[in-house]
């Protein structure tokens, strides 16, 4: 039996089956909010509903609220609360 084939097929599926790293964002306040997100492909008007998280928005990402913005990338959590955004760690 060749175990060469076997190796490179189990890489393959490992692969797919590793977990993407995406931003969450999290609206915390009562009322909805709009932002807009941009990456690398251009950028695009995202609607929350008050107390909504929209889980993996973008990978890396700049996220404006109003005149307020944050880069994000990976698995961080954007929130939204009083108005303001802010970065957290999952």
């Amino acid at each position: 039996m060749k175990v060469l084939p076997f190796i490179g097929a189990a890489a393959i599926a490992l692969a797919f089956a590793a977990p993407v790293h995406a931003v969450d964002v999290t609206n915390e306040q009562d009322t909805d909010i709009q932002l807009t997100v941009s990456d690398s492909e251009g950028s695009e008007l995202v609607n929350i509903a008050a107390g909504e998280t929209v889980p993996n928005l973008c990978e890396k990402c700049k996220i404006n609220l109003g005149e307020e913005s944050v880069s994000v990338e990976g698995d961080q959590i954007a929130v939204i609360r009083g108005g303001k955004l802010s970065v957290r760690n999952n």
